[in-house]
């Protein structure tokens, strides 16, 4: 399903902190929250106090904040974002079995902890994959290897495992709820993915299988993977004083482009990236 929306400007998030930076000045603006987690009846938001042993929940400010977005029609939708493409003028993003057009992006995904596997962004889209639901039928009946780091995530598993003939399942974490003839499961996080041109298999646990597709999935993935042709330099995403990255139409904001990890700065920036998308966005009419 494709729900064209080229007037719009999306907002990719994985947390929610930050959001009254963005919501005063933009009416026609989507969230898109992958992660965390928003209670929209008690308004519960973790704010930590400065003391990262414990995180308080300060109803009040989660309160305004949410009622601010809803009184401007801003809609916040909880999905997992797979990829986003630069389709030259506007932007795709792929939700599992949906596609969301924009004709910007601001992205505020925060920092990944994903390590990323040797030959996994040189081969994406040649037989590497994030996207189960996406891509999953393209390889019914065949041999596939799927990385999982998060016990979340097993329902897609299931699913790339009723499609597959065999599956070699590859978890950075030791309980797994995975019990299925066709799949075969090791602890460990894969050295490599092999191959030239396509991928031809992965090297885990100290083996190499051979796989028609390797299926990564992750609760997060790094910006610079999630946007082919984004720059980034030691996982951060590369912008300039307008909160512009190399891609025209593409912002960034927050931990994700760099240190310091704080909220005044992630506000700042927001606010900052908010401005220079009016401002592009006005470029575009005259």
């Amino acid at each position: 399903m494709v729900q064209r929306r080229y007037e719009r400007t999306y907002l990719f998030k994985s947390l929610d902190s930050g959001c009254a930076s963005f919501a005063p000045l933009f009416r026609n603006l989507w969230i898109c929250h992958p992660g965390g987690d928003v209670d929209r009846e008690s308004g519960d938001y973790g704010i930590c106090d400065g003391d990262f042993s414990r995180v308080r929940v300060d109803r009040q400010a989660a309160g305004a904040f949410l009622r601010q977005i809803d009184g401007l029609g801003i809609e916040i939708r909880e999905e997992r974002v797979n990829s986003i493409y630069d389709m030259g003028g506007y932007y795709t993003a792929v939700v599992n079995d949906k596609m969301y057009d924009g004709r910007t992006v601001i992205l505020a995904a925060g920092v990944s902890n994903s390590r990323e596997i040797p030959g996994e962004s040189r081969l994406l889209g040649k037989g590497v994959s994030y996207c189960a639901t996406c891509d999953g039928e393209l390889y019914r009946g065949k041999r596939i290897a799927v990385v999982c780091t998060d016990p979340g995530l097993e329902e897609e598993i299931e699913f790339l495992a009723d499609l597959a003939a065999e599956v070699f399942l590859c978890t950075s974490y030791k309980d797994c709820g995975i019990r299925r003839d066709n799949v075969r499961h090791t602890v460990g996080y894969p050295a490599e993915i092999l191959g030239e041109d396509r991928a031809t298999g992965i090297a885990c646990g100290g083996e190499t299988v051979a796989a028609d597709g390797i299926f990564c999935l992750r609760s997060c993935v790094a910006p610079a993977a999630l946007l082919p042709g984004l720059k980034a330099e030691g996982g951060h995403i590369q912008v300039d004083r307008q909160q512009r990255t190399n891609l025209p139409g593409c912002f960034a904001a927050g931990d994700c482009t760099g240190r310091p990890y704080q909220y005044a700065k992630a506000v700042g920036e927001g606010n900052v990236a908010l401005h220079s998308v009016l401002e592009y966005l006005k470029k575009l009419e005259v």
